[in-house]
């Protein structure tokens, strides 16, 4: 099982480098164009949407604008926001690294958890529970699986046909759309806005 696990993890990342090597030089095209027409678009949204400060005015609100004599606040504001992002790249990646071990470890050492969680139950029970564990993992599977293909399809898809239509930035769009659909419920809505 910890050779299988091994073959799994670098089969996978070279796919991953295959993918990012044939993508990567269009992926990152897409995204300088996007980030130069950024402001652009947002002229527009904001010429779609009008002022918003307007719609905030009637609600009793408004935008918090920074004062020009405390250069040390938002000094203050932009370090501290910096760090949050910082933070939040690092838990990402430490999050992704963990998930990995923790998976390997699962993979390796099933049947000793397996038994490990049946003596937690009460004897009666034991057996429909070791009957219940195949089926059930194999449908989780199932579902983990279908849930990559699926947003696989989504984001080759939109690729493609956002493209055929002359969308700009279609590949980033597809790769996008593909990344976030793998998270279940929320990240199809994400992917659609």
């Amino acid at each position: 099982r910890g050779i299988t696990v091994v073959v799994v993890y670098l089969v996978s990342a070279g796919v991953l480098a295959f993918m990012a090597r044939l993508l990567w030089p269009a992926l990152s095209e897409q995204w300088q164009q996007f980030v130069a027409q950024l402001p652009r678009l947002l002229d527009n949204v904001r010429g779609w949407l009008g002022n918003l400060d307007v719609y905030l005015e009637r609600w009793g609100t408004s935008l918090p604008s920074p004062k020009s004599g405390n250069v040390e606040g938002i000094l203050g504001a932009l370090v501290q926001n910096t760090l949050r992002v910082t933070a939040g790249v690092v838990g990402a990646v430490v999050g992704f690294l963990a998930i990995l071990v923790i998976a390997a470890y699962i993979v390796v050492d099933a049947e000793r958890l397996g038994r490990g969680l049946l003596d937690l139950l009460p004897p009666k029970q034991r057996p429909v529970a070791a009957q219940l564990g195949e089926p059930v993992m194999r449908r989780i599977g199932s579902y983990v699986l279908g849930q990559i293909a699926a947003s696989l399809c989504v984001g080759v898809i939109l690729a493609v046909g956002l493209s055929l239509l002359g969308v700009r930035y279609a590949l980033l769009i597809g790769a996008l759309a593909a990344v976030l659909n793998v998270v279940p419920f929320v990240g199809s809505w994400i992917a659609a806005i």
